[in-house]
């Protein structure tokens, strides 16, 4: 699952001292990128987006306002909601104090989470930079949408909570920035190089690529077994293979947005059996077994043993 968190803050005027709001984006879907930006696409539309917040209660003394607006525009500093705008929720002082207690230092910190549809946030919330109008989730585009969540409320001007005109609590913005990509990526161009008793596969880099699919069959099976879901740029082995035999590898990529590739083309490797050299010796006709001395059997002669030699660093060769 996706997961940003982006926080912002707005000290609130009291009479003891500055109490604190803070807002934030929550986004659901596949993508860990430590980011700002998200990128989704059409298997993330059923997702939602999410506004946590959370504030000091003990000043509180009108609603609670929280909104998505374009990024473009600034969070106004006098509570008055831009018409171009995705109302999150209105709290009345007595909600917002029977919101979830949080831990703080002097117990009066309460807060929450409310959830809106990614959909919803793209159909009304500003323009996309590409296109010139605003998108469903799924619509056939490749755009960048930017959006700012603000709030806004009162603080008390005395002890007995009456509201100040002049204490407004706006916000520092905290933005999030969604790219959505509808276009799947190209099938990975893999490379299969054969070793014993297993194959060494590597997926070249990308940059928008999140995972790589990888599966494989033996030439004389029509079925694929699964070889596991792996990162690009990094080789791994698929182990447990027939020396000699023929296997063919394919695999799929999925990008950050969640779109897979098609699937790409079989890449055909074979597990080669290492010989050591001794091994070989011994296949050639050799009999010695260590020492200075030879001991009655015959031994290689030395134009063999040097065949045997070059035999030994073929197999080698072949296996690397």
């Amino acid at each position: 699952m996706r997961s940003s968190l982006l926080l912002l803050s707005l000290l609130l005027p009291a009479v003891a001292s500055a109490q604190t709001l803070t807002l934030g984006f929550v986004t659901t879907s596949t993508n860990t990128a430590a980011s700002t930006t998200r990128t989704v696409g059409p298997a993330d539309c059923g997702t939602n987006v999410s506004i946590t917040w959370s504030v000091d209660t003990a000043q509180v003394c009108d609603n609670l306002v929280v909104w998505v607006q374009p990024f473009a525009d600034n969070c106004p500093s006098d509570g008055t909601l831009p018409a171009n705008r995705l109302t999150v929720f209105t709290r009345t002082p007595s909600q917002v104090a029977s919101a979830s207690p949080l831990s703080n230092v002097n117990g009066s910190q309460h807060g929450g989470t409310e959830n809106i549809a990614l959909d919803t946030l793209l159909t009304t919330v500003g323009t996309p930079t590409a296109v010139g109008s605003k998108n469903a989730c799924g619509a056939d585009v490749q755009e960048t949408r930017l959006f700012r969540v603000c709030g806004f409320t009162k603080a008390s001007s005395d002890l007995v909570g009456s509201c100040s005109s002049t204490k407004n609590i706006t916000s520092t913005p905290s933005d999030l920035q969604i790219a959505y990509d509808h276009e799947k990526p190209a099938p990975p161009a893999l490379t299969v190089k054969g070793q014993d008793g297993k194959l060494v596969v590597t997926i070249p880099d990308a940059d928008d690529i999140a995972t790589a699919q990888v599966e494989y069959r033996k030439e004389t099976d029509t079925g694929f077994t699964p070889a596991g879901s792996h990162s690009p740029t990094k080789s791994f082995e698929i182990s447990n293979l027939d020396n000699g035999v023929t296997y063919f590898v394919r695999a799929t990529q999925t990008d950050l947005a969640g779109n897979v590739s098609d699937l790409s083309a079989e890449v055909a490797g074979t597990p080669v059996a290492v010989t050591d050299f001794y091994e070989a010796y011994q296949a050639a006709g050799g009999t010695e077994t260590g020492g200075c001395g030879v001991a009655g059997g015959a031994s290689l002669s030395t134009g063999a043993a040097l065949a045997v030699l070059g035999l030994w660093v073929a197999s080698r060769r072949r296996a690397s």
